[in-house]
C-alpha cells in the first residue's frame, strides 16, 4: 500500500510513551516501514533508516528535522538541531500535510479541471449501469477513476441493437426483450427458430486491413449460453457465457476475453489481424446449442441477449462508443487546469496514481506540465510499453533528461511522485523507488504559480498528443516538498 503521509489524522507525540527519543522514534515509525527489530530510540531508528529518510544534505539531526517538518506541513519553527526537534514536537498535536489542491477521481468529481472532448462518451456507473455523457464532460470507471483514452471509431452503424443493417438466418431478432447494460430496453434477443440449420445474423463492415482490429459485444444468456463469432470466413471463436470458456479459436485471434458486467451481462472481446488489404467483410453473430452444435433445431423461445457491438482499430477495446445510423469517433479527452492557486513553483510535490488499461506503441502521455518557455515535465510511454519520465530545465535541447522508469502492464497501477525543493532539486519516485535522474540537482525554474497541467493526452508543446489508455485515480499537489513513503 501507499502511506501518503497526508491523511489528515492528528499525530501527537504526547500520545506516545517514553522519553523524547522513544516518542520521536515511535512517531517516525508511523511514517516509514516498520522493521523486524522495533527501534525504541531515535538513534536506533536512524541507524536502521539511514537510506529511507528521503531528505539529503546536512547533519543527521537536520535531515530528521526537515523530514518531520515536511510530513507535518504546518508552520513550525525552523528545525536544525536535536533540541529543536524536542522543543517543537514534545507536546504538540500536528496533522500530517494535506494536499494544497487535488482530486480523488475515484469519487467521480473533477473540481477545478477543464474537460475538452468534441463528442459524448460512456461512463461506467457505480451501480453498474452505463451512462452516456455529453461533450466536454468527464467520464469514469466505476471505481478506478477518470478515463483517459485514445481516439477510437466504432464502425458498426447501429451499435445498440442488431436489427438495422443486419440479415438474420433461421433467427428471430427481438428488441426490448430485457434491460441493456445502460438501463435501456435496447438489448436484442437472438432466438433460433425451430428449423434445422445454423442460426445467425450478419452485417458487412469495412476493414483497413493489415492492422490489429478489435471486436467486442455485450451478451447475456437467455436460454442458450454459447455465442459464436465468424469474421470474413476466417476468424472464428465461441464464447460460453456459463463456463466463461472461449473455444474453437482460429489462428490469428489474440486477446480473447470474457469480462463480467453488472446484471448478468458479459463483454466478449477478441483481437485479430486479417493480414489482407482493405475491404468489406462479413461479420456474423450466431448461437450454438448446449452441446456446442452450431447446426441444430431451436425451440422458438430460448436465445441470447446482445447489445453494444463495437469494431475498432487497435489491440484492446476501449469504452463503449454508441452509434445510431453512422460510424462514430470518440476523440481524446483533454483533462487540464490552467494553474494551481497558492502553489509555489520552487518547492512543491505532485502525485498521480494511474491504472493502465492498455500500453500501445509510440509516444503517448499520462501527464504533462509546461511553462511555455521551454521547461516541462512529462510522464509518458516512450515506446511499446516503456514508461519514461522526461523533463526540460532550459529552453531548446539543452537540459532535456529522459529516464526509463518501468514498464506498463495492463491492469497495473502506478503511483508516481514528483518532489522539488530549493535544497534537493527534483526527485521522482515510482511505486516508492527513487528514479535516477542525471540532472536531479537542476530544479524547474518555475517561480510563482505552477504552469498548466494536462492529464492523458496533451504533449509538452501544448497541442493534443496521443493518449495512453488509462484511468486516473488520484492527482494531488502540495505547496511544499512532501516525502511520500511507498510501502509494498
Amino acid at each position: 500500500m501507499t502511506a501518503t503521509l497526508n491523511d489528515g489524522v492528528i499525530y501527537s507525540l504526547a500520545s506516545f510513551s517514553g522519553d523524547a527519543n522513544a516518542r520521536i522514534a515511535a512517531w517516525l515509525r508511523t511514517k516509514i516501514v516498520v522493521p523486524p527489530t522495533v527501534p525504541t530510540a531515535l538513534n536506533d531508528l536512524w541507524t536502521l533508516y539511514m537510506d529511507q529518510i528521503p531528505v539529503s544534505g546536512g547533519t543527521t539531526d537536520e535531515r530528521i528535522s526537515r523530514f518531520m517538518k515536511a510530513i507535518i506541513g504546518t508552520d513550525v519553527p525552523n528545525l536544525t538541531t536535536y533540541n529543536d526537534i524536542q522543543n517543537a514536537f514534545w507536546n504538540g498535536a500536528y496533522a500530517p500535510s494535506t494536499p494544497t489542491s487535488g482530486n480523488a477521481f475515484t469519487n467521480r468529481v473533477a473540481t477545478g479541471w477543464t474537460i475538452t472532448r468534441a463528442s459524448g462518451a460512456t461512463d461506467t456507473g457505480l451501480t453498474g449501469l452505463y451512462t452516456q455523457v455529453a461533450n466536454n464532460t468527464a467520464y469514469y470507471n466505476a471505481d478506478k477513476g477518470i478515463y483517459s483514452e485514445e481516439a477510437r471509431t466504432n464502425q458498426f452503424l447501429n451499435s445498440d441493437t442488431l436489427t438495422t443493417g443486419w440479415t438474420p438466418t433461421r433467427l428471430t431478432v427481438t428488441t426490448g426483450a430485457d434491460l441493456a447494460p445502460d438501463g435501456s430496453l435496447n438489448s436484442t434477443r437472438l432466438t433460433p427458430t425451430a428449423t434445422a440449420g445454423s442460426h445467425s445474423t450478419v452485417q458487412n463492415i469495412t476493414s483497413l486491413g493489415n492492422t490489429n482490429e478489435v471486436l467486442s459485444i455485450y451478451a447475456k444468456p437467455n436460454g442458450y449460453s454459447i455465442l459464436t463469432i465468424d469474421y470474413a470466413g476466417s476468424i472464428q471463436l465461441r464464447f460460453n457465457l456459463q463456463s466463461l470458456q472461449i473455444t474453437d479459436i482460429t489462428a490469428g485471434v489474440t486477446n480473447a476475453r470474457i469480462t463480467a458486467i453488472a446484471n448478468g451481462w458479459y463483454r466478449c472481446q477478441w483481437t485479430f489481424d486479417l493480414n489482407v488489404g482493405a475491404g468489406t467483410f462479413a461479420y456474423t453473430v450466431g448461437l450454438a446449442d448446449d452441446a456446442n452444435n452450431t447446426v441444430f433445431v431451436g425451440n422458438n423461445a430460448s436465445g441470447i441477449l446482445v447489445w453494444g457491438i463495437q469494431h475498432e482499430i487497435g489491440f484492446n477495446p476501449t469504452t463503449y462508443i454508441k452509434t445510431a445510423g453512422t460510424a462514430v469517433t470518440r476523440p481524446i479527452t483533454d483533462i487540464s487546469r490552467a494553474s494551481i492557486v497558492g502553489m509555489n513553483g520552487d518547492n512543491f510535490t505532485i502525485r498521480i496514481v494511474v491504472t493502465v488499461i492498455l500500453p500501445f506503441s509510440g509516444v503517448r502521455y499520462f501527464f504533462s506540465m509546461d511553462n511555455g518557455a521551454g521547461q516541462s515535465i512529462t510522464l509518458r510511454e516512450s515506446s511499446d510499453g516503456v514508461l519514461s519520465f522526461a523533463r526540460k530545465t532550459t529552453a531548446g535541447a539543452n537540459g532535456l533528461v529522459v529516464v526509463t522508469v518501468g514498464f506498463l502492464t495492463p491492469g497495473g497501477t502506478i503511483d508516481i511522485e514528483f518532489e522539488q525543493s530549493t535544497v534537493d532539486g527534483m526527485t521522482m519516485r515510482v511505486n516508492g523507488t527513487t528514479v535516477t535522474d542525471t540532472n536531479v540537482a537542476a530544479k524547474q525554474a518555475w517561480s510563482g504559480v505552477l504552469p498548466p497541467v494536462h492529464l492523458g493526452c496533451q504533449n509538452p508543446t501544448g497541442t493534443p498528443g496521443n493518449s495512453i489508455n488509462s484511468t486516473i485515480a488520484t492527482f494531488q499537489f502540495w505547496n511544499i516538498p512532501v516525502p511520500i513513503i511507498y510501502i509494498p
